[in-house]
């Protein structure tokens, strides 16, 4: 065999892989054609244990899929049926042909290859993929956007791997989800996967997420008329207005575009150039009958009667009987120049249907997205999960959360309490049970005291303004909201800015005895969403809440925490704007807390998690912390009122700290700190 031709076709494929990845088409098409006809001229080539083939065939698939020619795609896998394939080469070829069958609407047999390719032990990559394309299978046979569990795998994946390619490709999948019934959750997730493609400048996946982004802008004006959401309108107009037609070059991207633009700008030669694409060229069902619902809705828009009776039969042919008699009287009334109804496109809830979680965060991104589109709150999405920087009364620094709306947070409870109250408040607490309690903080207190990133913030750390000046600052320790957050009773009561981990708290149960959390799996029960206002706040940050944000142990930082603190006789259903009570769902329930990570997102693993349950079940303590406890809460009771307290509760007292950081996880935090630790932290400010 002739090595300059081995050599040529070698290197041909590899353009071929740069101009995919580059969205160049049809020259990717000529070089593919070129070398398949140089197997063709050679047929030692096309051996079936030769590897360039095999890249070859792969390759092809590639080139045939990104123009919809499924026919094609399909013998591509039919040849590689016939290969003794194993490794990573079996699992490629699986998801092709799962992807393949799931483009022809053959779901159990996608389903089936996408499990035979799980079970060769496929890397986190391949894992990603796989699960990335059965959560989409998933949600087609399903039909609603509640049990994405395999896209919540497929975001832990994409997580672990620090992707965000990955990362925004599953919260496009979830925009696709939510986009008929919940289109908050719809934009919310949008605009994730935009600020991740606009800073990677990725130009071909931006444009196609802000076109998603318009059409879901457009349908929620659409669907709350102009009074309230004329700004996303005007929105809409303008992303479809500004896009660069040349980042559009595969055909289906194209045909995406025309889809948008006709739906939003009721353009009528827009629409039937999609849907001529879809019809003839994609074959593919449900974007078939998705583009011909959209050109009825524009159809009805401009009153065009003979296009309605054009399209007719196909409109009849491709949506369900029930509807027929809705597709009558739009034709009737627009044969008599009379204005017909739009033809919704939404999921329609019905009377009985329960208001649960996803609803409750539905409106909850919409307003958040009402106040980007208004400008007003200087955060965005690109800030979320961030934290802002900003100087106390106390001349120290406070790393605030960022939220998406101005002055809005929120807690979630499993069941609403008629007493909504502090776990330092509530019924059961004895006074004996209180002051236990303090002196559980105070013991906290003096361990944290000795982890070096305590001393940091003591000490300042220094951190990089945005025209470049380095300033060293004092850090705010808010060693009180960290034993809230790490199980001690004490007079505060959380609340966050992000939604979602309202959500998580709203949905899920304790399980005090190992400081977890499980999903709450109940059905048609009440459960309780807190909004509250700092209603005294005239400036940019709370009067009576306080951030807790980004702190030296994690867990506060990442649920975005602020508290609250309150006297014994307060109520917080006294307090909030508004207590929301939805119906549980345990569908709903699973998706949030698979969304989280199964919680890890929002309990990730630290130094203080086991030193502080040592502290929360102990039953000596020591005594500095008693007389701490006694200082600080109990300057004028006895020793004797507070040691029988301590024996009432079966507590006694010791003359060293409980617990403490050995000199190991000392050294360990100072490496972690040089190698990665400094710049992990200074990558959450804003």
């Amino acid at each position: 065999m002739d090595s300059k031709i081995i050599k040529k076709i070698a290197y041909k494929e590899l353009d071929i892989i740069k101009c995919l990845q580059n969205w160049q088409e049809v020259l990717a098409r000529k070089y593919s054609d070129e070398n398949n006809l140089l197997f063709v001229s050679n047929p030692d080539l096309c051996k079936t244990e030769s590897t360039l083939y095999i890249s070859h065939l792969f390759n092809r698939f590639a080139v045939f899929w990104n123009n919809s020619e499924f026919d094609d795609c399909k013998e591509i896998i039919a040849q590689l049926n016939k290969m003794p394939l194993t490794g990573y080469i079996l699992i490629q070829k699986l998801q092709n042909a799962a992807e393949l069958e799931y483009m022809l609407a053959n779901y159990p047999k996608a389903l089936s290859l996408i499990e035979e390719a799980l079970h060769l032990e496929p890397t986190d990559d391949e894992k990603y993929k796989l699960l990335l394309l059965k959560g989409k299978i998933e949600h087609e046979i399903i039909g609603i956007p509640f049990r994405i569990n395999s896209f919540s795998e497929a975001l832990g994946i994409a997580e672990k791997l620090e992707n965000s390619e990955y990362i925004a490709e599953i919260y496009c999948e979830m925009y696709t989800m939510f986009y008929s019934r919940y289109p908050g959750l719809a934009v919310y997730f949008a605009r994730k996967a935009e600020v991740i493609y606009a800073n990677n400048k990725n130009v071909h996946s931006l444009t196609v997420v802000r076109l998603n982004l318009a059409l879901t802008l457009q349908s929620i004006y659409d669907r709350f008329g102009a009074d309230n959401t004329e700004c996303f309108k005007k929105n809409a107009d303008f992303i479809v207005k500004s896009i660069d037609e040349s980042t559009l070059v595969m055909p289906s991207r194209f045909a995406f575009y025309n889809r948008v633009k006709g739906i939003i700008l009721k353009d009528e030669g827009s629409i039937e150039k999609a849907f001529d694409y879809y019809y003839n060229s994609s074959k593919n069902e449900s974007e078939i009958s998705r583009t011909l619902q959209m050109m009825l809705d524009v159809f009805i828009h401009t009153q065009n009667h003979g296009k309605v009776k054009e399209y007719m039969p196909l409109f009849k042919k491709h949506f369900s009987i029930e509807l027929y008699e809705e597709l009558d009287d739009i034709e009737s009334r627009l044969s008599r120049n009379l204005p017909a109804n739009r033809f919704q496109e939404f999921d329609n809830r019905k009377p009985e249907d329960p208001f649960t979680l996803l609803d409750v965060l539905d409106r909850i991104a919409i307003e958040e997205e009402w106040c980007f589109e208004n400008q007003s709150h200087i955060s965005d999405y690109n800030q979320e999960g961030k934290f802002e920087i900003k100087k106390m009364a106390d001349k120290k620094i406070s790393l605030i959360p960022c939220g998406l709306s101005h002055n809005n947070y929120y807690r979630g409870e499993r069941g609403y309490h008629a007493e909504c109250k502090p776990s330092l408040y509530r019924k059961n607490m004895t006074p004996a049970k209180q002051f236990v309690e303090r002196v559980k903080y105070e013991e906290l207190c003096i361990l944290i005291e000795k982890y070096p990133l305590v001393q940091y913030y003591r000490n300042g750390i220094d951190y990089k303004l945005p025209d470049g000046t380095i300033r060293r600052h004092e850090l705010s320790v808010d060693k009180m909201a960290l034993a809230q957050h790490y199980g001690i009773c004490t007079e505060l009561i959380d609340f966050t800015v992000d939604k979602f981990v309202a959500a998580f708290f709203a949905c899920t149960k304790y399980n005090y005895e190992n400081d977890t959390y499980s999903i709450n799996d109940e059905e048609g029960g009440d459960g309780c969403f807190y909004h509250y206002k700092d209603k005294n706040a005239t400036s940019g940050m709370p009067q009576k809440l306080r951030a807790v944000g980004l702190q030296p142990f994690s867990r506060p930082g990442e649920q975005a925490g602020y508290v609250l603190s309150m006297n014994t006789n307060e109520n917080l259903n006294d307090l909030v704007v508004e207590a929301i009570h939805f119906k549980h769902n345990g569908k709903v329930s699973e998706f949030i807390f698979n969304y989280t990570n199964r919680s890890k997102k929002l309990f990730p693993k630290s130094i203080l998690d086991e030193k502080a349950m040592i502290i929360k079940n102990s039953k000596v303590f020591s005594r500095k912390a008693y007389e701490m406890a006694k200082n600080d809460f109990y300057p004028n009771e006895s020793d004797d009122v507070l040691m029988g307290y301590m024996r009432n509760e079966h507590k006694s007292l010791c003359d060293a700290p409980i617990v403490t950081f050995s000199s190991k996880e000392i050294d360990n935090f100072h490496n972690d700190w040089k190698r990665n630790g400094a710049n992990d932290f200074l990558k959450k400010l804003s």
